[in-house]
């Protein structure tokens, strides 16, 4: 399906294509001017910039995208009940316009446990073709995204980042080193990488091929050195890069 989503850089609104969907169980609820109501691991656009609904407080800024204005949060209400919460992913433009406001750049839950990280050490395609270590990448920066709808290579802005220590390390084809949850195109849509098998497609959209997926290695546990680091990244307005070749989000 198709949703509304709004472009970061050029500020202009423009249709996006869900690519996935995830149905989460939520500890909390956070409930803003009393009609928004999100976990409070959900990003949101507060403030100019993305953060998590948690750090929110009265006082400050929602955006709301259809009328090009801002909106105060004037009363925030928050339960510890929880309940079933919903996590979009969509391409080109990884955000959407929930009960007026601009959210949802990443995940709706904590990177730690479901959002998807790379290896400090997996190579980053910039902007200008180069590349990068993940551990090296800053917030600003420019990265090469590519748009499935247009075939074409464009230029996103990284947004965020978060280091973590992961449980587990899933390395495939020997080259691509992430956590289980990392998100990668696999036969043509977004996938974690647990749910990759052998046989299935991977996409280098550099030299606009398919990788046939010959070998899946798995590290649990203590298997995972404690100084192990990986790193969740969001770019806008596309959130997906070229992650050692292959397209990864």
């Amino acid at each position: 399906m198709s949703v509304l989503a709004y472009n970061l850089v050029t500020h202009t609104l423009e249709p996006t294509v869900i690519t996935s969907v995830y149905v989460l169980n939520a500890s909390d609820t956070y409930i803003f001017n009393g009609n928004l109501a999100v976990d409070g691991l959900e990003v949101m656009y507060i403030n100019g910039q993305w953060t998590r609904a948690e750090n929110a407080k009265v006082g400050d800024i929602l955006f709301d995208p259809i009328n090009n204005s801002n909106v105060t949060i004037n009363s925030i209400a928050i339960s510890n009940k929880g309940g079933t919460v919903y996590d979009f992913i969509g391409t080109p433009v990884n955000d959407y316009i929930a009960n007026g406001y601009l959210i949802d750049l990443g995940s709706t839950v904590d990177c730690t446990t479901v959002a998807g990280s790379i290896s400090s050490s997996s190579e980053v395609t910039m902007a200008n073709g180069s590349l990068k270590p993940a551990s090296e990448l800053r917030v600003g920066e420019s990265v090469l995204s590519y748009n499935p709808d247009t075939k074409e290579f464009v230029p996103s802005t990284i947004v965020t980042i978060k280091s973590v220590h992961p449980s587990n390390e899933y390395i495939i084809n020997g080259v691509i080193y992430g956590d289980s949850n990392e998100i990668m195109v696999v036969n043509g849509k977004d996938t974690m990488l647990k749910d990759v098998h052998t046989g299935d497609k991977l996409f280098e959209p550099v030299l606009n091929r398919t990788v046939t997926v010959s070998s899946i290695v798995i590290l649990n546990g203590s298997e995972v050195p404690p100084s192990y680091r990986v790193y969740d990244i969001n770019t806008a307005p596309t959130d997906n890069y070229i992650i050692d070749g292959y397209l990864g989000s």
